[in-house]
């Protein structure tokens, strides 16, 4: 994994738009189920994309509703690999990217409590991250939205939601064209 470089402009950092899925929300006692990542250029050609569905060490404290959302079964994850290899990849592909993704902060601490417990180096993202959330909390407030999640958006901003079933892929890949859109709005409003 190359070192950070803090010489690279903000804007000339790629963009690694990321979703995972989890066995449920608390990052301390839930663990990664499936991995999901698309590393863009600034101006959003994807790089490399990341489509893992991840063995869970601690099934047992999984969260009944997290697994039924995500479709998890032991005959789905038969071919699992293991986070080590997928967090090596993402490690390898994002570093000095800024993290992007629906409220991304919920990723980047399961990431880096997973690179911790395998005492990993920990990943060079940069600082910032950059959130579909946040911008469609900007872009759309006064619209009509009663909950501003990927969906809602998607459907406010005039494209497709997110295909069915949920995976993290599709989330990684949901929030890039969230956000190329957002950028496409934001322009015309120049």
């Amino acid at each position: 994994m190359e070192q950070y470089d803090y010489n690279i402009p903000i804007y000339d950092r790629n963009l690694a738009f990321t979703d995972l899925e989890t066995t449920g929300p608390e990052w301390w006692k839930h663990e990664v189920l499936e991995f999901g990542a698309v590393i863009t250029t600034p101006d959003l050609h994807v790089l490399h994309e990341i489509d893992a569905k991840v063995r869970p060490e601690h099934i047992e404290n999984a969260d009944a509703f997290a697994l039924e959302y995500n479709g998890y079964s032991d005959e789905a994850w038969q071919d699992a690999v293991d986070l080590h290899d997928v967090l090596e990849e993402y490690c390898d592909h994002s570093s000095n990217a800024v993290l992007a993704g629906h409220n991304p902060q919920f990723d980047k601490t399961f990431i880096e409590k997973a690179l911790i417990d395998r005492e990993m180096p920990m990943h060079q993202l940069d600082s910032h991250s950059v959130d579909t959330y946040t911008m469609g909390h900007l872009v759309l407030r006064y619209s009509n939205i009663k909950k501003m999640n990927m969906d809602n958006i998607s459907k406010a901003i005039g494209i497709m939601p997110e295909p069915m079933p949920h995976r993290a892929i599709n989330g990684a890949r949901q929030a890039l064209k969230i956000y190329a859109t957002m950028m496409h709005i934001k322009q015309s409003l120049n």
